[in-house]
């Protein structure tokens, strides 16, 4: 999907987090492409306390967009499609 369809999925969300087996996932746009999720993913570990859906953007060449429930714990990151 778009990113701005991408946007609108991600509103339809009532809260910002999801939690599956005690794990809190925040809910973010990611891009589509696993080589660019994963490429996407290995970066935002340094930040992803501060990070915005805007960030997925110049990671997916395609233009193509995700909604993930992302958990991190500063070294791994584990994600849901939603």
């Amino acid at each position: 999907m778009t990113y701005e369809e991408a946007v609108q999925h991600k509103k339809s969300f009532k809260s910002a987090n999801i939690t599956d087996n005690g794990m809190t996932f925040f809910i973010f746009v990611t891009p589509e492409n696993d080589v660019d999720f994963h490429r996407y993913a290995t970066e935002i570990r340094g930040f992803f306390g501060n990070l915005t859906d805007e960030v997925a953007i110049r990671y997916s060449l395609n233009g193509q967009f995700n909604v993930k429930g992302l958990w991190c714990d500063g070294a791994n990151i584990v994600h849901k499609t939603l």
